[in-house]
């Protein structure tokens, strides 16, 4: 479940002033006109687009997964993360490379609320991939990966 406004601003001003910037400064490190852009960010009057929260996830070192759907703290002990047969380093596309990392990362399915099946892990996957811009012959690159770690469904 993605976050509200006003959590994801929590969670922007959070890790800026843990970064030690003000609101000029980064907004100045995310090459945006102005700090009211973070400032409206942070109080969840505007969500960041994507490629803006991409940006902040690298300037603020959070991962741009758990801004977008929280860092899972009130949720149940389903902290399953995908495990993969093969490695990703042969995958071109960024965009899937950088999800699938996160989707490996110890409790990167938190926000399920419960143990997540692999079918729900590869919808959120291809779900997160084309939200962040994937061209669907990117998403492609996907399909062998997948086919190894599902189970046959009857």
């Amino acid at each position: 479940m993605a976050l509200s406004g006003v959590e994801l601003g929590k969670l922007i001003k959070e890790a800026r002033k843990a970064s030690r910037l003000t609101q000029a400064q980064l907004a100045e490190r995310l090459d945006l006109s102005t700090y009211q852009h973070i400032s409206k960010w942070e109080r969840g009057g505007v969500r960041p687009t994507l490629p803006n929260l991409r940006k902040l996830s690298r300037v603020l070192g959070v991962d741009f997964l758990v801004l977008e759907e929280g860092d899972g703290k009130d949720s149940a002990q389903g902290t399953s993360a995908l495990r993969l047969p093969v490695g990703i380093d042969t995958i071109r596309s960024p965009i899937v490379r950088e999800v699938l990392e996160a989707a490996t990362r110890p409790g990167a399915f938190r926000s399920f609320g419960r143990e997540a099946h692999p079918n729900d892990m590869w919808r959120w996957i291809y779900d997160k991939c084309f939200d962040l811009g994937a061209r669907v012959q990117d998403l492609k690159e996907l399909d062998p990966i997948r086919d190894l770690c599902l189970e046959p469904t009857e």
